[in-house]
């Protein structure tokens, strides 16, 4: 099985506000990694979402298990936050930060 990187980026979050990282519409394995930077402090904190479509009659996607929630250390971190999982239509995986100051992380979605 061939792992491939589907999608990457940054995203400048705002505080409270949930964004979208990736929206992946192909069935297979998925899984993100992350990228805190090292101006990130323990005050800032970040929580990680994983969505799932069940068919492709609908729009609608729902969370796939609990939320992962990360704090900076001071040193750039890279995260695995979700093992990679199988899904049969479509995954989206999402981040806000909800304290301190609005930050930059790195991204990328794998697939295989």
């Amino acid at each position: 099985m061939t792992t491939t990187v589907g999608a990457s980026g940054t995203q400048a979050c705002t505080l409270d506000t949930e964004h979208t990282l990736a929206d992946v519409s192909v069935a297979g394995f998925h899984g993100l990694e992350i990228e805190i930077p090292s101006a990130a402090t323990a005050a800032d904190l970040f929580v990680f979402r994983k969505y799932t479509k069940l068919d492709d009659s609908g729009d609608t996607f729902y969370q796939s298990g609990p939320a992962i929630t990360l704090r900076g250390s001071g040193a750039i971190r890279h995260e695995s936050p979700f093992a990679p999982a199988q899904t049969a239509v479509a995954t989206r995986f999402t981040v806000e930060q909800t304290d301190a100051t609005g930050r930059t992380i790195g991204w990328a979605v794998y697939s295989s």
